[in-house]
This record gives structure tokens, C-alpha cells and sequence, in this order.
């Protein structure tokens, strides 16, 4: 399956070959000491997405938007599904 996809950003167009998750927790001394520990934490939803040479370029998944699926475009694909409730935003 080639999914198009759009950097929102700049307008570049680009192959998503994958996904992947990432997540992070870190704790550290806070000005109490450990017994109230500042901790911070987070997530990404990352796509993998190469360019016309190939290269491979991770985004976060919000910078990124489909534009074509298998040559079709997005709202088409929706069109074919032709199920209630399910639509393009």
C-alpha cells in the first residue's frame, strides 16, 4: 500500500514506510530532596517517511497528513467506503 503524505509545515510530500511509538519518564532530586522527586514524562507518535532519494525522515504524527492512498485521494477512499458516520476532517 503507498500512502501519501504531506508535511504541514513546509508542503513537502513524502512515502510513509512505518510508524512507532515512543515514551519517556525521567525523575530527579527536587529541591526537597527525593522525597517529593520532580518527575517529567511524555510521548510521541512518530511516521517514518522517506523522500524520492530514499532517505528516511521521522515526524511527529500532528506534522504529518495523508494526501493519497494507493493513488487515491484521501476523500475518495472515504467515498468508496460508503459506511454512515464515517467521514473525512
Amino acid at each position: 500500500m503507498k500512502v501519501v503524505v504531506r508535511n504541514r509545515v513546509t508542503g513537502v510530500q513524502y512515502v510513509l514506510v512505518g510508524s512507532g511509538y515512543g515514551s519517556w519518564k525521567s525523575s530527579r532530586a527536587s529541591v526537597t530532596g527525593d522525597l517529593f522527586p520532580a518527575d517529567d514524562s511524555g510521548e510521541h507518535f512518530n511516521m517514518a517517511v522517506c523522500d524520492r532519494t530514499g532517505r528516511i525522515f521521522w515526524f511527529q504524527s500532528t506534522d504529518l497528513q495523508v494526501v493519497s492512498i494507493d493513488g487515491m485521494n484521501v476523500e475518495d477512499v472515504f467515498d468508496e467506503l460508503q459506511q454512515p458516520g464515517v467521514t473525512a476532517i
